[in-house]
């Protein structure tokens, strides 16, 4: 897994919808989700996958670009955290 896990409000956000669609969906088992101690995270690639199994080209476009820009905002987290524990 490269890139962070998202939280349901950011998953809302890419696939534009509301938060309770995000739990229906994970309820229904459509959207794979991993609790880590009670706390619902989902891989974007997942995301990736339901976006694109839904048949609108435009929106597993949009996906796939939130998801590039959560890896990147993540991988650079993790470069300043590490730099700050160098220090």
């Amino acid at each position: 897994m490269s890139q962070r896990l998202l939280k349901a409000g950011e998953v809302a956000e890419v696939l534009n919808v509301k938060k309770p669609t995000v739990y229906s969906l994970t309820k229904s088992r459509d959207l794979p989700v991993i609790v880590i101690r009670g706390q619902f995270r989902y891989d974007p690639a997942d995301v990736e996958r339901y976006a694109a199994s839904r048949k609108s080209p435009e929106l597993a476009q949009a996906v796939s670009e939130k998801n590039r820009e959560a890896g990147l905002l993540g991988q650079q987290e993790l470069q300043k955290r590490r730099e700050a524990e160098a220090a």
